[in-house]
Formats: structure tokens, C-alpha cells, sequence
């Protein structure tokens, strides 16, 4: 009887540790494709303050901080923001779970190294639709 259990008590550990292995590993992977989309919007943006993070496995969400950019007329950010959106979809891996991406052009301030501000009420949204080199849609701005 205590043979069976201590069975059954092993062979329980090694599915726990098989599963979160597993989780320990795709979160790896999500964190490698969100890097390489980053590595890719620095290079289009000339800057490497780039936040980038994906909610809910469906959802990318871009931050642009402290660019130039945001200084850009009302048309340009918005053609920049989906020219970004559509950057960013043709280098993630798993661009077929994406339901949208939004891009922020974001004005972050620290102060005393304690204290951070943030404004991105500059936010474009983008449906996964809207970002394929076919499409053609008119640019949404979401405040």
C-alpha cells in the first residue's frame, strides 16, 4: 500500500513539473518573439525606448517612448503608427493569434529615479485585418 501511494505521489510530481516545465517554456518563446518584434521597431524607429507586451495572448500592444514621432502632424502619426502596427505583425511568429495591435506614442517622464509619469493618450488601435501589406483601410485613433 505505501509502495502504491509513493507510485502515485512520484508519478504526480513528474506531471507537475512536465506541465510547468511546458509553461516555463512557451512563456519563454512568447518572451523571445515579443523581443524580436522590439529588436525590429527599434531599427525602424531609429530609438531603442520601445515597450512592447502582448495581453492575453491575442493582443499586442506597442509604446514608443519619448520619440519624435509624437511631434509628427496628425496624418504622418497615423500613417507612422500603422506602418509600425504592420512592422511589428509581419515579424511576430505567431501573428495568426493576434486579434489587434495598438501603437502608443508615449511621453515618459522619471523623477528622483522614483517617480514616473506616463502620457500615451497618443493610441492607435489596429485590427489584425488592417495590417496586412493588402490592406487598405483608413487609420482609427482611439484617445
Amino acid at each position: 500500500m505505501l509502495r502504491r501511494s509513493t507510485l502515485a505521489l512520484g508519478f504526480s510530481m513528474i506531471l507537475v513539473l512536465l506541465v510547468s516545465c511546458s509553461g516555463v517554456h512557451q512563456m519563454v518563446g512568447t518572451l523571445r518573439d515579443l523581443q524580436k518584434v522590439q529588436l525590429e521597431l527599434a531599427k525602424a524607429t531609429g530609438g531603442d525606448e520601445i515597450r512592447v507586451n502582448l495581453m492575453n495572448g491575442h493582443f499586442l500592444n506597442i509604446g514608443v517612448l519619448n520619440s519624435e514621432l509624437k511631434t509628427l502632424p496628425s496624418d504622418e502619426r497615423n500613417a507612422k503608427a500603422l506602418e509600425l502596427a504592420r512592422t511589428a505583425y509581419s515579424v511576430y511568429p505567431t501573428r495568426s493569434h493576434l486579434t489587434g495591435i495598438s501603437v502608443a506614442f508615449v511621453t515618459h517622464r522619471s523623477y528622483l529615479g522614483v517617480f514616473t509619469y506616463d502620457d500615451s493618450s497618443d493610441t492607435f488601435r489596429f485590427d489584425a485585418s488592417q495590417l496586412t501589406p493588402e490592406a487598405q483601410s483608413p487609420v482609427e485613433s482611439q484617445p
